[in-house]
C-alpha cells in the first residue's frame, strides 16, 4: 500500500475540512484514481447527519500516487480536527505533500511542509490515522431515497445562515415548505413565537444529462428538520460554491448539493416526523 502527494490548491482543501468539522470531527477519506472523498457517516444512528463529498483529485493535489491490492483504492479513518490543524499550519509554506507512514507499527498521515521559517529543513506533523478496509468501506453507502418531491435552488448559504441562526436562538426545529413555482419558507413556532422568512423567484435544476421538464408549479412539499442540523451544513458556504440545490423527500429527509466545478458536497438530514 502506498500513497504519497503534493498538494496544488490549498485554500481549497482547508474551506472543505472547515465545512466538513462543522459535522463530525471524525470522517473517513478514500483516495482512488481520480477521486478524493470525504465521507462522514457514523453510521451510529439514522438521526444523524450524512455527508458525501467528491473532488477531482487533479483540483487540489499536483502530483498524486494511490497503490494498493484494492483496485489501487486507499480509505482512512482521520479526526478531522487534527487534520485541519496540519492543514493551517501549512498556510505558511512553501509546498506541502502528504504520505502514509508507519512508526511503531501505527498507520499515520505524515503531512511534510517545506518553509523559510524552519530554515529551509521539513516540519513534518503525523497525523494518526486507522486504515479502513474494503469490506468496511462498503458499509459506507449514501441513502437511497426516491426521486425529490421539489427540488430548487437555495439562495446564498451565508446568508440562510444568518437567518437560521437566528431563529435557533427560539427554537429547536424548524419547516422548510418549497414548490416548484420558486418559493421556498423557513419557519418555527413555539408557544411563544412564530417566525417566517420566505424566498421567491428561485431557480430549479436542471439535471445534466435529462431533458428539459415541464413544471408542475403547484407541487409542494415540507419537511422539518433539526434546526441545529441544518444550521451545521450552511457552514458548506466555506467553500464557496457555484450554486447550492435544495431536494425534499417527503417524510425522509432534506438533501442539499453543495456544487464547485471541481468538487461536490451532498448532505442527508433526516426528517422529523
Amino acid at each position: 500500500m502506498k500513497f504519497h502527494a503534493t498538494i496544488h490548491d490549498l485554500a481549497l482543501l482547508i474551506r472543505t475540512v472547515q465545512s466538513l468539522v462543522k459535522i463530525d470531527k471524525i470522517g473517513i477519506i478514500h483516495f482512488t484514481a481520480e477521486q478524493v472523498s470525504f465521507i462522514l457517516d457514523s453510521g451510529q444512528t439514522t438521526d444523524d447527519i450524512q455527508v458525501w463529498c467528491s473532488i477531482n483529485q487533479d483540483s487540489i493535489f499536483k502530483t498524486y500516487v494511490v497503490e494498493s491490492l484494492s483496485e489501487n483504492e486507499i480509505a482512512i479513518e482521520v479526526n478531522l480536527n487534527n487534520l485541519l490543524h496540519a492543514l493551517k499550519t501549512g498556510q505558511v509554506s512553501n509546498e506541502m505533500s502528504w504520505k502514509l507512514t508507519k512508526k511503531d507499527n501505527l498507520p499515520y498521515l505524515s503531512i511534510s511542509i517545506m518553509c523559510e521559517i524552519n530554515n529551509g529543513l521539513p516540519l513534518v506533523q503525523d497525523v494518526p490515522i486507522q486504515i479502513i478496509t474494503p469490506q468496511n468501506l462498503q458499509r459506507h453507502k449514501e441513502p437511497d431515497l426516491p426521486e425529490p418531491d421539489v427540488q430548487i435552488m437555495l439562495p446564498q448559504l451565508s446568508k440562510l445562515q444568518c437567518i437560521v441562526d437566528k431563529m435557533k436562538e427560539m427554537a429547536n426545529t424548524i419547516l422548510i415548505k418549497a414548490n416548484m413555482a420558486g418559493a421556498m419558507s423557513l419557519s418555527i413556532k413555539t408557544d411563544i413565537v412564530s417566525v417566517q422568512t420566505l424566498f421567491k423567484d428561485l431557480e430549479h435544476p436542471q439535471i445534466e444529462g435529462q431533458p428539459e421538464y415541464v413544471r408542475d408549479e403547484n407541487k409542494t412539499a415540507e419537511i422539518r428538520v433539526d434546526i441545529k442540523k441544518l444550521r451545521k451544513v450552511l457552514y458548506s458556504h466555506y467553500v464557496n460554491p457555484k450554486n447550492a440545490v435544495l431536494c425534499l423527500v417527503k417524510n425522509q429527509a432534506l438533501v442539499v448539493h453543495v456544487l464547485l466545478d471541481v468538487m461536490y458536497l451532498t448532505y442527508y438530514i433526516p426528517a422529523l416526523l
